[in-house]
C-alpha cells in the first residue's frame, strides 16, 4: 500500500481515495442496473459516488482514469491491481 501512495503523491492524488471512488462508481452502476430510476438506493449510491469523485477532482480541470489489464491507472501512473 505504501508504494501505491508514493507513486500517486507525485501526481498529487491519494491512491486509497481513487480506489474508493472506483468502488463507489461500480456500486452505483450496479444499483442503477438493479433498481428503478429514483429508488432511494440508487439516489444514495449516486450521491456518494458524486461526492467522492468531487473530492478527487477538486482543484483539477481533468483527471484521466484507466484500466490496463488488472491495473488501475491515473494518467500515466499505476495504482496497482484492483
Amino acid at each position: 500500500m505504501e508504494s501505491e501512495r508514493t507513486e500517486v503523491v507525485s501526481a498529487g492524488l491519494d491512491a486509497g481515495l481513487i480506489k474508493e471512488v472506483i468502488r463507489e462508481l461500480a456500486g452505483a452502476h450496479r444499483n442503477v442496473s438493479s433498481y428503478p430510476k429514483g429508488h432511494p438506493v440508487v439516489v444514495q449510491a449516486c450521491e456518494r459516488a458524486a461526492e467522492m469523485l468531487g473530492r478527487v477532482c477538486a482543484n483539477r480541470e481533468a483527471i484521466t482514469l484507466g484500466v490496463a489489464r488488472e491495473t488501475l491507472m491515473v494518467g500515466d501512473e499505476s495504482l496497482g491491481t484492483l
